[in-house]
C-alpha cells in the first residue's frame, strides 16, 4: 500500500513538471517599451505602453533574442507605436513570407530582413519612407514586392535601391484606424498615392487626415 501511495505522489509530481514545461512563457522585455514572445510560429512583438514610443535598440549580443527560433518563425506582428527596427532584427527568418511595417517606423537598420529567403511581400504603412540602411532586404525572395503608399515618394531614403520592387498598395491595410469605422471606405489612386475616402474625408494609408 505504501508503494502505491509513493507512486501516486510521483505521478502527480510528473504531471506538474510536464505542465510547467508546456506552459506558455511570459513575454520577454527588450529595447525600449517592447516585449516579445513566440506563439504558434508567430513572433509577437508588443508594447506595454501603447501611448509611448517603442524602439528596438541594438542587441547586446549582436543577435536578436529570438534568433535561435528564426527558422521556425512564419509570421511577425509589430506594434503600431514602433519607430525603429534594429540591425539583423529578423535576419534568416526563412519561413517568413510577408510582413507589415507599422506607420510610425522611421528607421530600418541594416540586415533587418537579410536572408529571409521566402519573403515575398512587405507592406509599408509610413507615408514618409523610413531611412533604409544597407542590405535590409538582401537575399530575400526574387519575387519580393515592397507595397508602399506612393512609389514616387518611396524613391528616396535608401528605397531607390529597390525601385524595381516598389508597388503602390492596392488594398487598405487592416490595422489602419479611421473615425466612424462602420462607414464604408473608398480607395482611390491620386497623384500615384493610395487615398482612402470615408465620410467625404481623405486619409493616407497611415490613417492621417489629408
Amino acid at each position: 500500500m505504501k508503494n502505491i501511495v509513493l507512486t501516486a505522489k510521483k505521478f502527480s509530481l510528473l504531471l506538474c513538471l510536464c505542465g510547467c514545461l508546456t506552459a506558455q512563457a511570459e513575454p520577454v522585455k527588450f529595447g525600449e517599451n517592447l516585449q516579445w514572445e513566440i506563439v504558434n510560429d508567430t513572433l509577437r512583438i508588443t508594447s506595454p505602453k501603447t501611448d509611448s514610443v517603442a524602439k528596438m535598440t541594438p542587441f547586446d549580443s549582436g543577435y536578436a533574442p529570438w534568433a535561435d527560433d528564426s527558422l521556425s518563425i512564419k509570421a511577425i506582428e509589430l506594434p503600431s507605436n514602433l519607430t525603429t527596427i534594429a540591425v539583423s532584427a529578423f535576419e534568416s527568418c526563412k519561413a517568413l513570407q510577408e510582413v507589415t511595417i507599422p506607420a510610425n517606423v522611421t528607421n530600418i537598420y541594416m540586415w533587418a530582413f537579410r536572408k529571409c529567403a521566402n519573403l515575398k511581400k512587405v507592406t509599408c504603412l509610413p507615408a514618409t519612407p523610413p531611412e533604409l540602411a544597407t542590405d535590409v532586404f538582401a537575399y530575400c525572395h526574387n519575387e519580393l514586392v515592397l507595397c508602399v503608399p506612393s512609389v514616387g515618394t518611396y524613391k528616396s531614403n535608401g528605397w531607390e535601391l529597390y525601385e524595381d520592387k516598389l508597388s503602390t498598395c492596392s488594398e487598405t491595410p487592416t490595422d489602419i484606424e479611421l473615425p466612424m469605422t462602420n462607414a464604408a471606405a473608398t480607395k482611390i489612386i491620386e497623384s500615384n498615392q493610395l487615398i482612402i475616402i470615408r465620410n467625404n474625408e481623405k486619409y493616407d494609408v497611415a490613417g492621417k487626415k489629408l
